[in-house]
């Protein structure tokens, strides 16, 4: 976001301008946002904290780092939870999967029953009512969300967790033929 403002700005474009959100097709599209031409907050986090399961900002810039864009605050009658495997909400700056409460939640996938109790009908220990299991791994720091990557494609190795994009990285780094960043073809490939 930061490179794409530097080379749009001279045509206009106003940092400002980005508006930063969270939502999915089952919540009618929008979870959370920033403020309207607030821009963004960026966190550079701790690498290993994330893969611990926790949020945690570099001090000093000796630990590798891990860009997080905030998806802003939630919405207006909505309550995101964070929930760990046990259905019970994680602390703050805790990664776990985000769970949403809103008159915005749809009831259920049409003619699929058990995808529906399993999906919209999630109990979070401590909170009345039933939440939206999103799928999505995140944390709540300072009433803002944090997105980290999908449950689904979470890659848990010794008990550490990698997300692809990590993966992604590191691979792009090894080795000037990979292409650097997504949607780049691999020199070669037919």
């Amino acid at each position: 976001m930061d490179d794409f403002a530097a080379a749009y700005g001279r045509y206009g474009f106003q940092r400002r301008a980005f508006f930063p959100c969270y939502g999915l097709a089952e919540a009618t599209l929008l979870v959370s946002g920033a403020e309207p031409e607030a821009g963004y907050r960026l966190l550079q986090l701790d690498r290993r904290a994330v893969e611990e399961g926790r949020i945690a900002s570099l001090d000093d810039g000796a630990a590798p780092a891990m860009a997080v864009v905030s998806s802003g605050t939630p919405a207006a009658r909505t309550t995101v939870v964070i929930r760990g495997d046990d259905c019970r909400a994680l602390p703050e700056g805790s990664i776990g999967e985000i769970c949403v409460q809103s008159p915005g939640v749809a009831l259920g996938y049409w003619g699929d029953p058990l995808a529906t109790a399993a999906t919209f009908y999630a109990s979070v220990v401590g909170h009345e009512g039933s939440f939206l299991r999103t799928g999505d791994l995140g944390a709540l720091l300072d009433g803002q969300l944090y997105v980290v990557g999908r449950r689904r494609d979470l890659l848990i190795v010794a008990g550490r967790n990698f997300y692809p994009h990590d993966v992604e990285s590191a691979a792009t780094g090894i080795d000037e033929r990979f292409p650097q960043g997504l949607g780049g073809s691999v020199p070669g490939a037919g």
